[in-house]
């Protein structure tokens, strides 16, 4: 703690200018150097994630606005660069910089311009602790990842250069928890569809976490497939999704996360395969309907069920009405939607076989407004509305 308020203490004096001195003079080994620069990191951490009232740090510290971005982004990168830093302070260093990549898509420039995707990879391979114990850092790394190639092209290729998808595969799946999945989501933002579904072939029947992250991934790279190549690539993502909606096992979130993936599959498909062309293609759609052809009683009595739970739990602002009791009916419903409102050829289709479908849910009366939502848009959609 001491440490702690000489930090800040530097801080109110001259700003970041001050950090950056303390950060020059502890590049050493010793314990106090690694403490030092841990709290350094700690501070970082404070300027930009809200902060609690009546501490010292609120006190001494200004908000993100009037803090330099990209001041925070070099010393952050440069003790990432001196390294041996606690596991708290790596954790909080991906979390520095995500905050400021989400908030100024130029800061990622500035992290990759100074070797900032090999620094990741290091962290990964290097720092992050195996097991459980390093799960949420794993998690920060892969996430930020994700988050610098939305940001700037130009990251793709330096992890690419780095290395990082062969560490992800090595490192980041180890786990067995949402570490998984984002690390997934990162193989998919660095490598594409071949390596995600590789990955989800090769690891998936033993760590359902795997098919989880890797069904998301999916929905990212089939919204980005534009080109000829990349459409080529999609019927095998359906072969495998239709595998998992089949089987999804005991993961809750897996069969509504593959649904999802495979609507976002056939929008990006259906406008270059019109019925009766692409056999997969047609086998996913089929799917997507019957996931509404089933009956809506077990959606409205487990409705009723978590009605009455948050009742009995007391009024926490939750009326039991925005509780998800239909998520995969609502996944399909979105993904039909989406199908007939970007193709008209599909239209007569899915009006033929789906409306009533949907009119049975509508009318049913599952109390999950969501739900209606993407309903009566998928209505209106194949009815050319």
């Amino acid at each position: 703690q001491l440490m702690e308020n000489g930090v800040w203490t530097a801080y109110a004096l001259d700003g970041l200018r001050s950090l950056a001195e303390l950060l020059e003079g502890c590049r050493g080994d010793t314990p106090s150097d690694l403490a030092l620069r841990g709290a350094i990191c700690g501070a970082l951490y404070q300027l930009v994630k809200p902060r609690r009232h009546g501490t010292l740090q609120t006190a001494a510290c200004q908000t993100l606005e009037t803090v330099q971005p990209e001041s925070v982004v070099l010393l952050i990168t440069e003790a990432l660069h001196i390294g041996r830093l606690p596991e708290d302070a790596l954790w909080t260093s991906c979390t520095v910089l995500e905050t400021l990549v989400e908030k100024d898509a130029r800061m990622a420039s500035v992290f990759i311009a100074r070797g900032g995707c090999h620094l990741l990879v290091r962290m990964l391979s290097r720092d992050a602790p195996q097991g459980f114990d390093g799960q949420d850092l794993r998690r920060a790394i892969a996430s930020l990842v994700v988050t610098l190639a939305d940001a700037c092209p130009e990251a793709v290729q330096a992890f690419r250069s780095a290395g990082a998808s062969k560490v992800l595969l090595e490192e980041g799946l180890k786990g067995d928890g949402a570490d998984v999945e984002a690390a997934m989501w990162a193989i998919g933002a660095i490598d594409g569809l071949d390596t995600v579904l590789q990955a989800m072939r090769a690891s998936g029947p033993v760590k359902p976490k795997v098919l989880l992250g890797g069904s998301a991934a999916l929905t990212t790279c089939a919204f980005k497939a534009s080109d000829r190549e990349e459409l080529q690539k999609l019927p095998a993502a359906i072969v495998l999704l239709l595998e998992i909606i089949t089987n999804p096992g005991d993961e809750a979130k897996l069969q509504r996360v593959a649904v999802k993936a495979l609507g976002c599959t056939l929008a990006a498909l259906t406008p270059h395969a019109p019925p009766g062309h692409v056999p997969d293609v047609d086998r996913g759609v089929e799917a997507l309907i019957q996931q509404l052809l089933q009956c809506p009683n077990k959606a409205k009595e487990a409705a009723e069920e978590a009605y009455k739970e948050t009742w009995w739990n007391g009024d926490d602002g939750n009326d039991g009405y925005d509780v998800p009791v239909a998520p995969v009916a609502q996944a399909a419903a979105e993904a039909i939607g989406r199908i007939a409102l970007t193709t008209s050829q599909w239209r007569p289709v899915l009006h033929r076989c789906s409306m009533e479908a949907l009119l049975g849910w509508i009318r049913s009366g599952v109390p999950d407004r969501k739900l209606h939502k993407y309903l009566f848009w998928a209505a209106a959609a194949m009815s050319g509305m």
